[in-house]
């Protein structure tokens, strides 16, 4: 190993000594939320440090706690104002742990708050509740909960099993919310609420709804979002996907639509959307 690599020793807490959670890979915009995003960190001495390696856990010494060695690497340097080089996001900082992820929330989520939060699953993590109910309340950063509120977003730095666990709260309302736009044949409506379940997917069936959604609403690149949420499937497989979301749609009573000011004022953003799978399809 070189100087600028250092082993860590992680145990059952997997706080990762000397290490801060300082912010993550890439921006994300009110279209594309909710988001997974891969986590930035930094040591005390204000150097990026990313993870290299992760062995196998093994039984410390003396007691019967599994410790994972962890091969860290200082990999760049923060800049004097702090910002992150590239293209990141600052946030926290707060307590580095192996294996946490990033979740990004946006006004769709937020406006649906009540509904996220009216679910019970029987078994979740204990801060999922923590943290709907300090969305409802408002404020601005929680170092307890690790999340904070910038600019419309909210930022939670969470377990993967936290993470799956609100991707299960926010998925249903996604297809509640796809079904009410399919019944009310709004092509604008039923394309916001067939990218959204996209993101919230949590099985091939919720893509297979989504993009049978976004062919209903007239979106033209549906192949593209077909090929990169469905992967490795055979054409028969997806064929009979489709079949079988199409199904699903085509059994929803019908219901008269409107044109709303929202749908009007969300242009940009199904233009941004628009852009960059033309850039795919290219």
């Amino acid at each position: 190993m070189t100087e600028r690599t250092k082993t860590l020793r992680v145990g059952a807490h997997r706080e990762l000594p000397g290490l801060r959670a300082v912010g993550h890979h890439g921006r994300v915009a009110q279209d594309q939320t909710p988001a997974r995003r891969e986590v930035v960190l930094a040591d005390a001495k204000g150097r990026l440090v990313e993870l290299v390696e992760v062995r196998p856990p093994r039984k410390s010494k003396g007691t019967s706690e599994d410790i994972h060695e962890v091969a860290a690497a200082v990999i760049g340097k923060l800049t004097e104002e702090g910002a992150l080089p590239g293209i990141g996001t600052r946030f926290g900082p707060w307590p580095a742990r192996l294996h946490d992820t990033v979740v990004i929330l946006g006004e769709r989520e937020l406006a649906r708050l009540d509904r996220i939060a009216r679910g019970s699953p029987r078994s979740e993590p204990s801060r999922i509740a923590a943290l709907l109910r300090w969305l409802g309340q408002g404020a601005s950063r929680s170092d307890e909960l690790a999340c904070e509120r910038v600019e419309g977003l909210v930022t939670w730095y969470c377990s993967e099993e936290e993470s799956l666990a609100l991707w299960r709260r926010i998925q249903p309302i996604a297809r509640q919310d796809l079904h009410a736009a399919a019944r009310r044949e709004d092509p604008h409506e039923l394309r916001d609420a067939s990218f959204w379940l996209s993101r919230t997917a949590l099985a091939d069936e919720d893509i297979y709804l989504a993009v049978t959604g976004l062919r209903r609403a007239g979106y033209p690149h549906w192949g593209i979002v077909l090929r990169q949420g469905i992967r490795d499937a055979p054409d028969e497989a997806r064929y009979a996907g489709l079949e079988a979301a199409e199904k699903e749609l085509s059994s929803l009573p019908v219901q008269a639509c409107r044109d709303s000011i929202a749908n009007r004022l969300r242009g940009p953003q199904r233009r941004h959307i628009d852009e960059a799978f033309e850039g795919l399809a290219a």
